[in-house]
């Protein structure tokens, strides 16, 4: 009987052997890894965090031949992860939460159905992405990190072609934008959408997504109607049950709830808030929501309708914005909800 779960997770793993394409009936095959742990934890204090692991990669190269031949996995393997994925992507600032390299071949792998935790540059980039679109078809869950503007279309035509996908993530390379607006048709069984980079705008296919139940988002507004229509799309997203959504980039300075939107939101989480004024919660506005996280915010943004969340069960918020104000609409609350400092 072959394997069928492979969760490697959290462990020391950069590079997947060749071999792993023989598990024709593997079905799960999650990854990522720590870099860092190699040297245990980094000090704050370390001018140069990351050189001392990017020397041990390094070193990598120089081993002898004979030590480092595996199956599936030699000297050249070493060098290429070391020189066009570890360094670059440590010197970069990242290294908590990195992706593997997976082999070519994948294609044969017609039974996995979770595919997560993939370098898509240590990976070969679009060589991988033609991996999925010739064989891969029955994914349903599929997590890929440093996606690459040049290969930003290539990624929309697979992802437009996996019908069967209920759970996307995705990072871009370096903190660049994230570029997705060339999926022309989304995966209508989509329920879990995780997208790390900055996009200039809500692209138009997320507004398609009804049976999307949990979403992270983070996208520019041009101004403040700009601003309150993309709310609003994503307010009659009608399975919506968690958001976290980060208003960072956002140009306007009011953020609006309006009755009767997000009708099926349970949680919501907002972050990096500095530049909000107003937070407004129509009466009407997510009759189903219990909790409701507030981060990054101003001590001077103001908030309204907190006191008319019809299910509010629990409000989070960091211990100096919580102003009289804030504590006495959420005090007349018939919820009586709980008031927590994050």
């Amino acid at each position: 009987m072959q394997l069928q779960t492979l969760d490697i997770r959290g462990t020391s793993i950069v590079i997947l052997p060749r071999s792993i394409v023989k598990l024709r009936k593997l079905q799960y095959l999650r990854s990522s890894n720590q870099l860092t742990w190699c040297l245990g934890p980094i000090s704050n204090n370390d001018s140069h965090p990351y050189l001392k692991t990017c020397m041990v990669f390094c070193t990598g190269c120089c081993i002898p031949r004979e030590v480092i031949q595996t199956d599936g996995f030699n000297q050249r393997d070493v060098c290429t992860f070391t020189c066009c994925a570890a360094i670059p992507f440590l010197m970069g600032g990242h290294g908590n939460d990195v992706g593997v390299r997976v082999p070519r071949g994948m294609r044969r792998m017609k039974a996995l159905h979770t595919l997560q935790g993939v370098d898509l540059v240590a990976s070969g980039g679009i060589a991988f992405l033609r991996n999925i679109k010739g064989g891969l078809v029955g994914l349903r869950k599929l997590g890929v990190v440093r996606l690459q503007e040049k290969n930003a279309l290539e990624f929309c035509a697979v992802i437009s072609s996996l019908n069967l996908l209920e759970s996307l993530s995705v990072a871009p390379e370096g903190g660049h934008d994230l570029r997705l607006d060339g999926i022309s048709s989304p995966p209508s069984n989509l329920r879990n959408l995780k997208l790390e980079g900055i996009m200039p705008k809500l692209p138009e296919w997320v507004k398609k997504l009804e049976n999307l139940v949990k979403l992270e988002i983070k996208f520019e507004t041009s101004d403040q109607v700009e601003q309150d229509a993309a709310i609003e799309a994503l307010g009659s997203l009608p399975n919506l049950a968690a958001m976290r959504l980060n208003v960072m980039h956002f140009r306007g300075e009011e953020l609006h709830f309006v009755a009767e939107a997000f009708r099926s939101l349970v949680v919501l989480d907002v972050s990096s808030a500095r530049k909000m004024r107003l937070v407004e919660f129509e009466e009407g506005a997510m009759p189903k929501l219990q909790q409701l996280l507030l981060q990054c915010l101003d001590i001077r943004t103001r908030f309204l309708g907190v006191d008319s969340l019809g299910s509010i069960k629990e409000v989070g918020i960091h211990q100096h914005h919580i102003t009289e104000e804030f504590q006495a609409q959420v005090a007349l609350n018939r919820n009586k909800p709980i008031l927590n400092k994050l």
